[in-house]
């Protein structure tokens, strides 16, 4: 028989993260249990939680059920917890570095679509590069990462990726930290959700290189379907996308417009595409 000393357990219902809170008021996590030896292998929702811990040598079927404690649950809802919350649960952080906000934010709606993890933000290097940080457990944020590393893959963008497993409480302010102005550029340095937001309308992304063939299709498309103009986002080097909103079938229309007026002045297009479903946590980092 396997015997840990638990005080609490603090459980995420939509990943099954838990974080183990020891007697002597050290915080571990199915990371540190792995660590040393063990690994969780199913939680039995009854009255109280009996949890099964199973060496990571021992064939799976080997369950060893620890039944002797009594454990008190706090659980809470990722979707529902502030942002600063989840940080503060020592959960993982997957940082993907992809060329172009368009293609950035197509992977961040994948992502949190995929796995039960949260958007921390979209943070620009004042160039074609954007960082998207996500928080969840860890094997959450590996499965989102892969889904972003494939989906940038497919739509030729270029991605690099890192997760880190409980970062530090400075990693964590650094990955968190406010959005500053950047006077030179007229933008801020990075996109973070707000509060509240809830849409279900088609969200449409053309991104060009260049000014002029961006608003000539701004034009276009709003004279060509019944969509309206979400914004216009800079990430530097001239990039500029152009969000238009509607139902799917309108918004389709509109950046096919988009693209074929990009293509028709000689501008560089850099993606055209559409997301039918926005998912709440992308929709709280598009323009109003």
């Amino acid at each position: 028989m396997v015997r840990l000393t638990i005080l609490t357990i603090r459980m995420t219902r939509t990943t099954g993260l838990f974080s183990l809170h020891s007697r002597g008021g050290e915080v571990s996590d199915i990371r540190t249990i792995s660590a040393i030896g063990y690994s969780f292998v199913d939680v039995v929702p009854t009255k109280c939680f009996h949890l099964s811990l199973l060496p990571t040598h021992m064939a799976s079927h080997k369950k060893m059920p620890i039944t002797e404690n009594t454990l008190e649950i706090h659980s809470f809802d990722s979707r529902k917890t502030a942002l600063k919350d989840i940080m503060a649960a020592r959960l993982s952080l997957a940082l993907l570095e992809i060329n172009y906000l368009g293609p950035t934010l197509m992977v961040a709606d994948a992502c949190v679509k995929t796995a039960g993890v949260r958007i921390i933000g979209i943070e620009s290097t004042d160039g074609a590069q954007q960082c998207l940080k996500l928080v969840g457990e860890t094997g959450a944020v590996m499965a989102a990462a892969e889904q972003g590393v494939e989906l940038a893959r497919r739509m030729g963008s270029q991605c690099m990726v890192s997760v880190l497993p409980a970062p530090l409480e400075e990693t964590q302010k650094l990955a968190n930290s406010e959005p500053i102005f950047s006077p030179l550029l007229g933008l801020y340095d990075s996109r973070v959700p707000r509060e509240g937001v809830m849409s279900t309308e088609a969200v449409g992304l053309l991104e060009t290189q260049g000014l002029v063939a961006a608003l000539h299709a701004t034009d276009d498309m709003l004279k060509a379907s019944n969509v309206t103009l979400a914004g216009k986002e800079k990430i530097g080097a001239a990039y500029i996308t152009i969000m238009v909103r509607g139902d799917i079938a309108a918004v389709q229309t509109a950046i096919e417009t988009g693209k074929a007026t990009v293509e028709r002045l000689g501008g560089k297009l850099i993606m055209a595409d559409v997301i039918p479903r926005p998912h709440p946590d992308l929709a709280a980092l598009l323009p109003k």
